[in-house]
C-alpha cells in the first residue's frame, strides 16, 4: 500500500489527531507526544505558522514531522526548551516519504535540532536526498544499572561534596521535609512556587529564569498540567523549616525520569541542597525499578559527578537533488573538512564516562 502525504496547520484537526500521533510516538522520551508538541505550539509558535507533515498509509498514520513556517522557511519545532526532537516515522518507506515531503517543502534544505544520534534517519540513505550531522550537544544520563551501592560505589569519587554528611547536617539542624519522584498534590501551587525558587536565584538575575518570559513560563504552566492529567509528572523537593531550598521538575515516562528543570536556594548553598537532593532522587529511581534518570540538557560539572553515560544530539541536515541545495551542500562538506583538520591538530576529543 502507498504512502499518502497530507500537511495539516489547523489546530482542531491536529488535536483530533492526538490519539494516533500518540501511538505513532510510542516508547522513548516525551517530548515528542501531542502533549509536549501541543503545548510548544500554543506557546512559541506564531499564530497559524504550525506546519505538521503527516504521512498515511490507509487509514493508518505511519509518519509525522512537526514544523513552523518562519521568514526564513520551514524549521522543525524545536528552540531552546526542547531536550530532544525527532520525525516520527513507522518504518523506512514512511520516513522516506516523510523526510522527501519536508524537503520539498522546505525549498530542498531541511535542519532537524536535537536528533539522537541513534536515530534511524542518521543512517538512513535515500538517492532522493544527501544528509549531513553536526554535534548538537551532549545530555548525560544516570543508568539505573544493578543497586544504588553500585551506583554510590562508582561515582562517589567524583562527587567531591560531602554530601551524604550535608544531608545529616540538614536533617539535624532543621525541620527538613524531602518528597522524592512524587505526583504534585497541589499542582498549582508547586510550580508557582518552583517558578518563584529559580527566578529567585542567578537565572532571574541574569534574565534566563522560566519567569523572565511570559511565552517560557507559559509553556512550562502547560506542560505540567498536561502531563499531570496524563499521570507522568512528578517533582523532587527539600523544604527546611518551611522554606523550600531545592526542586526538580520532572517527568516520569517509559520507564525513565526525565529531569526538565532544578532550582536551589543560593542562600543555603552552604548545605548544596541540590546535589542532597539528587543523590536522594537517584536512589529512589532504583527504589522505584526504573531504568535511569535523564539529566538532559548540556553537559556540566554537577551533571558529571552522577551520570553514567550520556547520548549525544546532532543537527540534522537533509539536501534534496538540485543546484542550490546540492551547492549548499559541497560548501557545508568543505567546512566540515577544515574544522576536521583544525581538531586533528590540536587534539580535540569528547570525554566520556
Amino acid at each position: 500500500m502507498s504512502e499518502r502525504v497530507e500537511w495539516v496547520s489547523d489546530e482542531r484537526r491536529l488535536a483530533e489527531l492526538a490519539p494516533a500521533w500518540d501511538e505513532l510516538a510510542g516508547a522513548g522520551d516525551p517530548f515528542m507526544t501531542h502533549a509536549w508538541l501541543s503545548n510548544w505550539r500554543d506557546a512559541f509558535a506564531p499564530a497559524g505558522s504550525a506546519r505538521v507533515c503527516l504521512v498515511w498509509r490507509g487509514r493508518q498514520l505511519v509518519g509525522g514531522l512537526p514544523l513552523v513556517q518562519t521568514p526564513e522557511g520551514l524549521r522543525a519545532m524545536v528552540n531552546e526548551q526542547t531536550p530532544s526532537f525527532r520525525p516520527l516515522g513507522l518504518d523506512a518507506a514512511a520516513m522516506t516519504a516523510l523526510i522527501g515531503a519536508g524537503l520539498t517543502a522546505s525549498g530542498g534544505v531541511m535542519a532537524l535540532p536535537m536528533l539522537p544520534r541513534d536515530h534511524p534517519l542518521v543512517a538512513h540513505r535515500q538517492p532522493a536526498w544527501r544528509s549531513l550531522c553536526s554535534p548538537h550537544t551532549t545530555s548525560p544520563i544516570i543508568d539505573c544499572d544493578g543497586t544504588f551501592a553500585d551506583w554510590r560505589e562508582l561515582t562517589r569519587p567524583r562527587w567531591r561534596t560531602p554530601i551524604e554528611r550535608l544531608a545529616r547536617k540538614m536533617r539535624r539542624e532543621h525541620d527538613a521535609q524531602v518528597r522524592l519522584v512524587e505526583a504534585p498534590e497541589d499542582l498549582a501551587t508547586t510550580v508557582e512556587a518552583f517558578l518563584a525558587l529559580e527566578a529567585a536565584g542567578w537565572k532571574g538575575r541574569e534574565g534566563t529564569a522560566i519567569a523572565s518570559s511570559p511565552a517560557t513560563a507559559s509553556f512550562y504552566r502547560g506542560v505540567a498540567e498536561a502531563f499531570a492529567a496524563r499521570g507522568e509528572l512528578r517533582s523532587s523537593s527539600i523544604t527546611l523549616d518551611g522554606q523550600l531550598v531545592a526542586f526538580a521538575f520532572c517527568l516520569l515516562h517509559d520507564h525513565r525520569l526525565w529531569q526538565l528543570k532544578i532550582a536551589f536556594d543560593e542562600g543555603h548553598r552552604g548545605l548544596a541542597p541540590g546535589l542532597v537532593l539528587h543523590v536522594e532522587a537517584v536512589q529512589r529511581c532504583y527504589e522505584l525499578g526504573l531504568r535511569a534518570y535523564e539529566l538532559l540538557g548540556d553537559r556540566s560539572d554537577w551533571k558529571d559527578k552522577f551520570a553514567t553515560s550520556q547520548r549525544e544530539y546532532v543537527t540534522w541536515t537533509g539536501y534534496a537533488r538540485g543546484l542550490r541545495p546540492t551547492g549548499l551542500y559541497v560548501a557545508r562538506q568543505a567546512a566540515r573538512a577544515a574544522r576536521r583538520a583544525r581538531r586533528a591538530t590540536t587534539g580535540w576529543r569528547t570525554r566520556r564516562y
